[in-house]
């Protein structure tokens, strides 16, 4: 670094005040084309200033944090939000996994040029309409999110026990809304909360990024959020090493895609390992990650899922299997996730965490030391 940073140094500095500026005139650029017709360039103009204003809150900026940004924050939203709508009006109908796979090679390369941006996205309908798929990532990745996703939510509701979002009796959906970027500019434009994710969850709302991949893997992280929205919409407020353990586990807890059931044994070896060998299952850091104060939010999802293998899995000392006895601590996290509202505060989350594992009953630790 020392032998090329003057070289890596800016050479345009920022005048004061050009940020402002700056985003005066994108929001000019993008009321403009709200009103004149122009979608496209308003939903471009939406993405830049909602991604900006979500991103100016990330807790590990680099220099001076801008003031101001939430106002632009929101007005991206509403401009993205009118935008999509008047696109939804003029957009042709959802193609349906039918239609897609009647394409032959040179239809989809097409295909994909003429949708490359999410002015003119690929739109798809899974197959029970459950799902509505949007992609500037080409026919393929719309084809493979369209005819799958079916496949993990049925996992997801068995391993739950119920489908909060489609009536059995019914039919009734609440349909949910994937839409599939090609990188990380298309998650921060989204609105991504952190730098790094890979994808999120927002309501019935799942954006996650497919550069180059594959089917299997994009089921991976579909399922990872869509753990998501139904711990959201049936444990709301359960704190984030259950949510994102969890969604580690579910995510890997499945062979093939059409699996109905995920693997009631299923072990995250490399969430063990990780949680062993950074230390995250000694005393202080263990009680910082049940209080939901880790040093690093991603240490939810590695301490999270050995946490969550042990709570769900963890038999007595005479079993040799979970089909010889339920496992310890099974109805106590069953009691936590369902309790209803959760502590907010570290002190509160922790106590609570205690008192429902930490009780001596049933073969369970008689305190957090045993517990740890």
């Amino acid at each position: 670094l020392a032998s090329v940073e003057a070289e890596l140094s800016p050479h345009v500095s920022v005048p004061e005040g050009a940020r402002q500026a700056v985003l005066k005139a994108v929001d000019r650029v993008g009321t403009s084309a709200l009103s004149g017709g122009k979608t496209g360039v308003a939903i471009r103009a939406g993405r830049i200033l909602k991604g900006m204003g979500v991103q100016a809150d990330f807790k590990d900026l680099m220099g001076e944090r801008p003031g101001g940004m939430a106002k632009w924050r929101s007005r991206g939203a509403k401009m993205l939000g009118s935008a999509r709508e008047a696109l939804a009006k003029t957009h042709e109908e959802p193609w349906t996994v039918e239609e897609l796979e009647w394409l032959g090679t040179e239809e989809g390369e097409a295909f994909t040029r003429e949708r490359d941006d999410f002015a003119h996205p690929g739109v798809a309908v899974s197959p029970r309409g459950w799902y509505r798929i949007e992609s500037d990532c080409g026919y393929e990745t719309l084809l493979a999110a369209a005819s799958t996703i079916e496949d993990h939510h049925a996992r997801l509701a068995a391993y739950f026990g119920e489908d909060p979002f489609v009536d059995a009796r019914s039919g009734d959906v609440r349909q949910g809304l994937v839409r599939i970027v090609p990188d990380p500019s298309g998650l921060e434009a989204e609105g991504a909360p952190y730098f790094w994710a890979g994808g999120f969850q927002s309501g019935d709302t799942t954006v996650v990024s497919l550069a180059v991949g594959t089917v299997e893997g994009l089921g991976r992280v579909l399922t990872h959020e869509l753990t998501h929205r139904f711990d959201g919409e049936l444990h709301r407020g359960i704190p984030a090493w259950l949510t994102e353990g969890r969604a580690v586990w579910t995510a890997g807890a499945y062979g093939q895609i059409g699996d109905g059931e995920c693997a009631r044994d299923y072990a995250n070896v490399g969430a063990l390992r990780t949680s062993l060998g950074r230390g995250f299952a000694g005393r202080r850091n263990l009680e910082r990650i049940v209080s939901g104060s880790p040093e690093d939010y991603r240490q939810n999802y590695t301490a999270g899922c050995a946490l969550f293998i042990y709570l769900s899995t963890w038999f007595p000392g005479d079993a040799t299997s979970l089909d010889e006895g339920e496992p310890v601590y099974a109805d106590a996290l069953r009691e936590f996730e369902d309790g209803g509202k959760h502590a907010s505060s570290e002190k509160g989350r922790f106590e609570e965490f205690v008192a429902t594992f930490c009780d001596g009953e049933g073969g369970r630790a008689e305190d957090f030391e045993a517990f740890q």
